[in-house]
């Protein structure tokens, strides 16, 4: 009935409409659900433009439905945030996963690696600082270079703030380095002789870890399970997670 109505509903639809549209242009890489907060302002203006609209005796009800709606849906997100993230990307046992780990190296286990295939494994480090990923504890670029291009951008002293604030970084990475005893590596692509020639197999044995929900169409480490080079001696599955502890034959 307001002349400028039609624009909010243009407004709560045009972002959601950009983003349907966004995979037919090619562009499969964006995270929709994030994408889309920026619409909610103008879908609760929706909304309450629409409760404002009601007769006098649906409002009540109406309004009760919909804080009753919005009470449910928050008392489920933090009841479920353990094992939920949406209602459609559930978020693996890492706690559980790393407790196994954790296990085989109380038993002893040290300097195996693990390989992967999801980029980048942090959960188990939180979970376990004992496990730590390689990628991420690789030294830095040369840090008087970086220190140096600092400084000609912003002058001497921050330039030295920023080589002290480098080297720091760089000394705890490496003291967690130190501390590891089992690493991640990524997985190669599938074969055995695309593993890292970083990752010392000392006695043989090594894990294959596999993120289920990320990536999903990811089956390097289902080859590598099923390579004949490889066999498997216990398997622990884990929800959205697996670990193989696995030898070469």
């Amino acid at each position: 009935e307001r002349p400028d109505g039609p624009w909010l509903a243009a407004f709560a639809l045009a972002v959601p409409g950009f983003l349907f549209v966004l995979p037919w242009l090619g562009l499969h890489e964006t995270y929709i659900e994030r994408s889309a907060i920026t619409a909610l302002p103008f879908v609760l203006l929706w909304i309450g433009a629409g409760l404002a609209d009601v007769g006098s005796r649906l409002r009540t009800g109406v309004g009760a439905l919909t804080v009753a709606v919005v009470l449910a849906s928050l008392t489920t997100l933090f009841r479920f945030q353990h094992e939920r993230w949406t209602v459609y990307k559930p978020n693996p046992d890492w706690a559980s996963a790393a407790a196994y780990l954790g296990a085989e190296i109380d038993a002893g286990v040290s300097d195996r690696p693990i390989f992967t295939s999801k980029p980048n494994p942090r959960s188990l480090c939180y979970y376990d600082g004992r496990i730590q990923d390689l990628k991420n504890l690789e030294p830095a670029a040369e840090l008087g270079a970086l220190g140096g291009k600092v400084r000609a951008r912003f002058g001497a002293s921050f330039g030295a703030w920023a080589e002290r604030t480098f080297t720091e970084f760089e000394r705890q990475k490496a003291e967690l380095l130190a501390g590891a005893k089992l690493l991640v590596f990524r997985a190669g692509d599938g074969t055995v002789a695309s593993l890292d020639p970083r990752a010392k197999i000392g006695d043989g044995v090594f894990y294959l870890m596999r993120n289920h929900w990320h990536p999903p169409d990811d089956t390097t480490v289902e080859r590598l399970v099923a390579s004949p080079e490889v066999e498997v001696l216990e398997t622990r599955a884990f929800s959205g997670v697996t670990v193989w502890k696995a030898r070469l034959r």
